[in-house]
């Protein structure tokens, strides 16, 4: 299995890319065969797609490790290519990695809100970062 993980502190803006992923692969033909909203007031959410004969699991919840464990046994339960997820950086990286399948292929994706917070430079990296995992998941 591919992992893809956004990792990136509070408000880094690691559920909007999520969300933003999903919305490209449903716009390019995904079948979305599963979505629950999860989550305090459920800005998170869980979704399996099929996209170009791949399962694809997505989950936007990573500010503990019970919420990666979910996205992780989602993944292994759907058989599913791929999971994107993401990794609040107070989820420690080995028990993180010690919750993903011991051969898996691990790509990671650090994100960050902009410095100055400027709008345009945190879309701007919002979009690099879009392209560089529609990339990783087309591989």
């Amino acid at each position: 299995m591919k992992v893809i993980t956004i990792e990136g502190g509070k408000n880094a803006g690691k559920t909007t890319l999520v969300r933003n992923v999903l919305r490209r692969l449903v716009n390019e033909g995904a079948e979305v065969v599963f979505y629950e909203a999860c989550g305090y007031l459920y800005p998170d959410f869980h979704a399996v797609v099929i996209w170009r004969a791949r399962k694809i699991t997505l989950c936007s919840i990573g500010d503990s490790i019970s919420y990666v464990h979910g996205g992780v046994k989602r993944a292994k339960e759907n058989s599913s290519d791929i999971l994107l997820n993401t990794r609040t950086l107070t989820v420690e990286e080995e028990k993180y990695k010690q919750l993903l399948p011991t051969d898996c292929d691990l790509r990671s994706v650090p994100v960050a809100p902009p410095k100055d917070e400027n709008t345009e430079a945190f879309i701007k990296q919002n979009q690099v970062a879009l392209e560089s995992i529609m990339e990783m998941l087309s591989e």
